[in-house]
């Protein structure tokens, strides 16, 4: 990844999943999207709750490698088989170039087999 003052690709910022009995989340981390997903969900079964990065995409030629579109996280849920998706890394201040409301917008209008929300800044969900 490309964070000052490391090199390129010096630093993780990884996913990670969360499973129980009962429940399972994962998390996506910064990620752009890929084969990646279906390995998981092949590895790991399907989850409950996916929590997906929504921001920071525009300008694609320079984001893409980096960070997912909001429909781009949309199927990362869908291929994970969420049951529910929950947008993430988006409107708590300016990381790149598109709008900050239009990441919510997008992530909510997206085609995909799979319950979306993008909370409020601040608000909580309960799961069960």
């Amino acid at each position: 990844m490309r964070r000052v003052p490391h090199k390129l690709d010096s630093t993780l910022w990884a996913g990670w999943m969360l499973r129980s009995p009962d429940a399972s989340v994962y998390f996506a981390g910064d990620t752009a999207y890929g084969s990646v997903f279906a390995d998981i969900r092949d590895r790991s079964g399907p989850v409950d709750l996916a929590l997906v990065p929504i921001g920071a995409y525009e300008p694609r030629w320079f984001q893409a490698p980096f960070h997912t579109t909001p429909e781009e996280a949309a199927l990362i849920a869908e291929t994970l088989g969420a049951e529910t998706a929950v947008g993430i890394h988006w409107g708590t201040f300016a990381l790149s170039e598109e709008p900050p409301v239009e990441q919510k917008q997008r992530f909510r209008a997206a085609s995909a087999d799979v319950s979306r929300r993008a909370l409020r800044v601040g608000e909580t969900l309960i799961l069960r």
